[in-house]
């Protein structure tokens, strides 16, 4: 067996000590999509720190809209962006969101 170590680095490329809980912080963000009411999954979902503009996370939502994002740390200020695949909408942004 190898030793297991964090990369440090921003965005997809690694992974930040500093946003994600290295002191078993169990935090989460989590949220649905929806078009006009109706849940959308064809979609994705960004996580950004605010502080930064780095992006943290990237995720494809389930078939009902929904997303989780868990372990980070608890004391990001984050923004959420969904970028629609299909290009017919407009980005949809949330932002102050705190991981709870």
């Amino acid at each position: 067996m190898f030793p297991i170590s964090r990369k440090i680095g921003i965005g997809v490329t690694g992974i930040n000590i500093n946003y994600f809980g290295s002191d078993n912080t169990p935090r989460k963000v989590q949220g649905s999509i929806k078009k006009q009411g109706s849940d959308y999954s064809n979609c994705l979902v960004g996580i950004f720190d605010r502080n930064q503009l780095s992006l943290l996370a990237s995720v494809k939502p389930k078939l009902d809209g929904s997303y989780v994002v868990r372990g980070l740390n608890k004391d990001l200020t984050l923004f959420i962006v969904a970028f629609d695949n299909q290009t017919k909408f407009n980005a949809v942004i949330q932002d102050m969101v705190v991981p709870k």
